[in-house]
């Protein structure tokens, strides 16, 4: 393998995330908007999304094992089959609990996937690059973020929502196809060996605690944003929300790079901390945010600071375990943004029905303020321990 970033596998899987990407980010806002649509309630939306986590939690820890002592291509080609299936479901099925039933399969497939793709990528990179890879490695979700919300909203509005899923299964498919290109023997990161001592071990990287509460408290406020954005500015009449996510998107596209080569720093807690505090600034944007600028404002700030969080966090948690164990410390990073998006949305549901969407956000800054006060305090007792 070339001592370089852009090898034949880190490329393909690259293209591979993009593909996935753009078939997941044109279901995020319009998954929630289906359901309404066909007769539920907002509740019932936030629960579409727990769904679909909850069989992603659930997949996840056993994924992350597996990619470790199993071959990492076949897990990822047959985790992108599950997804296209799956999205082909809801473009065919539509009685919600049909639709349920697929957020659940979709997040199996998710589950898989993202874990799998990751830890290829990790594989495929030199040891001294892993955090700019992984900071390169985010543009997708970057690149989907700037344009497939809005293409979503736009099929819907031009066409149906059958097209716009069938055009979201189109991506899942060739992404599919490609990840069969990928080369597994010259794959780098050591293959584990089945490991004694507890299961759960096996399964949870206990030394990635800190980062993997951190992303989950992240993934909280993210759950709120990605799930309510549209129907709460649909409630204030806001019109062309969909240039939230381009905003937001093309400012990540920046950010994420910029971050992941700093996360190859031994300042990754520091940069962590102030991140955190500029992502509270997001939930206050939103919830004083009354037109269409101070949403957008608010999308710079999430670009941001969403943007410098997701790579440096995952690369400490990657760093934080032996190169054998990189799979499980992905599935760790992404299991705890999937618990924290899986109880976002739920929770963002029911406080928005009950009280406001303005309320919702304003709410989610207690959590980042919890991960705020957890760095410091592992911080103090790491510092207690060498002295």
């Amino acid at each position: 393998m070339k001592n370089t970033i852009w090898n034949r596998n880190y490329t393909l899987v690259f293209l591979v995330n993009i593909l996935n990407a753009f078939s997941f980010h044109i279901l995020a806002p319009t998954i929630p908007k289906y359901v309404v649509f066909i007769g539920s309630g907002v509740e019932t939306a936030g629960f579409a999304a727990t769904a679909f986590t909850i069989t992603a939690i659930l997949t996840r820890p056993f994924a992350g094992y597996y990619v470790n002592i199993k071959r990492k291509k076949t897990i990822l080609s047959a985790a992108l089959a599950v997804i296209s299936v799956s999205i082909l479901g809801y473009a065919i099925c539509h009685h919600i609990v049909l639709i349920l039933l697929f957020r659940l399969l979709h997040g199996v497939g998710w589950g898989m996937v993202t874990t799998s793709s990751s830890t290829v990528a990790v594989a495929s990179l030199p040891e001294e690059k892993i955090g700019s890879g992984i900071g390169l490695f985010g543009i997708a979700s970057s690149l989907a973020s700037v344009f497939a919300p809005n293409l979503g909203l736009q099929l819907i509005a031009l066409s149906s929502y059958s097209t716009m899923f069938l055009i979201s299964f189109a991506l899942a498919a060739l992404g599919c196809a490609l990840s069969l290109l990928i080369e597994e023997k010259t794959l780098r990161r050591a293959e584990a060996r089945p490991e004694r001592g507890r299961i759960i071990d096996r399964f949870f990287a206990k030394e990635a605690a800190v980062p993997a509460f951190t992303i989950l408290c992240v993934g909280l406020g993210m759950a709120t944003i990605s799930n309510f954005i549209v129907l709460y500015a649909e409630e204030l009449r806001v019109e062309n929300i969909g240039y939230y996510f381009t905003v937001a998107g093309a400012v990540m596209l920046v950010m994420r790079p910029l971050f992941g080569r700093l996360s190859d720093s031994k300042y990754k807690q520091g940069i962590v901390f102030v991140a955190l505090f500029g992502y509270i600034s997001v939930f206050a944007a939103l919830g004083l945010a009354k037109t269409l600028p101070g949403f957008l404002l608010a999308a710079v700030l999430y670009g941001t600071f969403y943007g410098a969080l997701c790579p440096i966090v995952q690369t400490w948690c990657v760093k934080a375990v032996d190169a054998a164990k990189s799979g499980t410390a992905n599935s760790t990073y992404y299991t705890a943004l999937d618990v924290g998006q899986g109880l976002g949305a739920s929770l963002g549901g029911i406080i928005s029905a009950r009280f406001s969407y303005s309320n919702m956000y304003f709410f989610m800054i207690l959590p980042q303020i919890c991960a705020i006060l957890l760095i410091v305090m592992s911080s103090i007792s790491a510092k207690k321990r060498i002295n």
